[in-house]
């Protein structure tokens, strides 16, 4: 997972505040990840579930979209010590990408830890199996971004 040090620091930042269990949306263009919205989620059965507002990103979607910003993924915390996907995570990154138009191949759900730790998850559907491997973070300056472009 490729993002710029302006967006990663933003993540931090925005998760500082939060419990565990909040999340939001990421996006960008040529596979580099340039915005991100926050989001702290709605209630739900468990305090431990971040449960989406699906209403409100899907709005951000849609006017990311009308600007050429790719959805790329859905970030959200864990405590400290969970640095892997839970059974709740893996059913709805299944259902996001099973309603995913053909073009998307992947997405990226990274988990932020203490507000400061990215761990990064590549996901797609293959076969209709769902495949998750683990993806390093690479970190890029806003230049570098522009050259790379």
């Amino acid at each position: 997972m490729i993002i710029t040090d302006h967006i990663y620091k933003k993540i931090a930042k925005s998760f500082n505040p939060f419990p565990p269990e909040a999340g939001g949306i990421l996006g960008g263009r040529n596979c580099i990840i340039t915005e991100f919205e926050p989001d702290k989620g709605i209630a739900g059965e468990s305090e431990f579930c971040y449960y989406p507002d699906i209403e409100k990103l899907n709005n951000i979607l849609a006017e990311w979209n009308k600007t050429g910003i790719e959805f790329y993924g859905i970030i959200h915390s864990h405590p400290h010590d969970q640095y892997t996907l839970s059974n709740g995570d893996l059913r709805y990154i299944r259902k996001i990408l099973t309603h995913m138009p053909k073009s998307v191949a992947w997405l990226y759900f990274p988990l932020i830890l203490d507000c400061k730790e990215i761990v990064s998850f590549k996901a797609c559907i293959i076969s209709k199996n769902l495949v998750i491997n683990r993806d390093k973070v690479y970190i890029k300056n806003r230049m570098e971004v522009k050259n790379h472009v």
